[in-house]
């Protein structure tokens, strides 16, 4: 019985540990990727497009959304920052997608005139 409780003791140990650790370190990671997210859109209105790859590196969506159906890529366009949309493109931005009205990226980007964008837009594969 003793030879028995000296095989099982570590595991004893060891179980609880490991589920300890999966409990700490999936805690909290949508809270965390939401703030990037938001961090990013703030990055984005600043321009500062070191700090846009940054938060792209660490996790935030390059699709994600500031409202409904306005996403990062379209944030990007419309401040002309082509290189937080080169950031963006490089972590897979979907140049496809729409906002509530129907208008994509290059849409906007035509509207607000960004030669540079849309051909950054167009070499990516968007089309109105």
């Amino acid at each position: 019985m003793s030879e028995t409780r000296e095989k099982i003791a570590p595991f004893l140990i060891a179980v609880p540990l490991v589920l300890l650790f999966a409990l700490i370190s999936h805690q909290g990671r949508p809270a965390r990727k939401a703030e990037r997210n938001k961090e990013l859109q703030a990055a984005l209105d600043r321009q500062e497009s070191a700090a846009v790859r940054k938060l792209l590196y660490q996790g935030a969506d390059p699709n994600g959304e500031e409202t409904p159906g306005y996403t990062a890529l379209m944030h990007a366009v419309e401040h002309g920052d082509a290189e937080s949309l080169k950031a963006l493109l490089d972590k897979g931005a979907d140049v496809t997608r729409k906002d509530t009205t129907g208008r994509t990226a290059l849409m906007y980007a035509k509207a607000y005139r960004h030669k540079a964008i849309i051909q950054l837009l167009e070499q990516a594969g968007a089309k109105e």
